[in-house]
């Protein structure tokens, strides 16, 4: 009887959960986050909320896209020290999980970790969506002298992950990047691949300004 009720107890507490955080697609900066992911190994299922990380606590991409995770959602249980060892050294949740910047990833382990049951309720609400991406419409750089230059996400995603440009060489943020010609043909900015080698050269005015 005790162990009915608090199965009862438990499914209720996470369908209201979910029920509340349904379709979440966390923003940071105007770039789209992934949502909640779901993994499933080695162990189902733990559920990482990008709404809680990036609007409530205010970590930016690049804090987990910078070598700890890549940014193709679930890239990493797909290695095989994606497990809870790895985080107790540091690695991956553990980094930021370690009892000082967040709770310990060797506690309250129900706060990730939902089991079967949890996982079951949450994607009955939330069916699997398409895989996470950048914004779609291009973005236009306006300068004096010269024609409006755009930059198609669409076109250099299929090539390029996220943290390729984020934030090594560009900001998150649209227009926080200081942008001179000058420092592209110094290989800075756009100048990193537009080479005339891995691209086309950014001498090559008319590739990317119309007029």
């Amino acid at each position: 009887m005790k162990k009915t009720v608090l199965t009862i107890l438990i499914m209720t507490f996470v369908t209201v959960f979910f029920a509340e955080n349904k379709n979440i697609d966390a923003r940071t900066d105007g770039v789209s986050g992934g949502g909640d992911i779901v993994y499933t190994k080695p162990v189902k299922a733990v559920i990482f909320s990008h709404k809680l990380h990036v609007e409530e606590r205010g970590l930016s991409c690049d804090m987990c896209h910078n070598g700890l995770f890549e940014p193709a959602a679930l890239k990493a249980q797909e290695k095989g020290d994606f497990n809870m060892d790895s985080l107790y050294k540091g690695k991956y949740c553990g980094a930021c999980h370690d009892g000082k910047m967040a709770f310990a990833s060797n506690t309250q382990c129900a706060r990730c970790h939902t089991g079967v049951k949890g996982y079951n309720a949450y994607r009955k609400m939330n069916p699997v969506k398409s895989p996470i991406s950048g914004p779609k419409a291009d973005i236009v750089y306006t300068s004096k002298g010269i024609g409006p230059a755009k930059f198609s996400h669409n076109f250099h995603a299929k090539a390029f992950g996220c943290n390729d440009c984020h934030a090594k060489h560009f900001a998150m943020k649209k227009g926080g990047s200081n942008m001179k010609m000058d420092a592209m043909y110094g290989g800075k900015f756009c100048g990193t691949c537009h080479n005339g080698s891995t691209a086309s050269a950014v001498t090559d005015c008319a590739k990317c300004h119309k007029t």
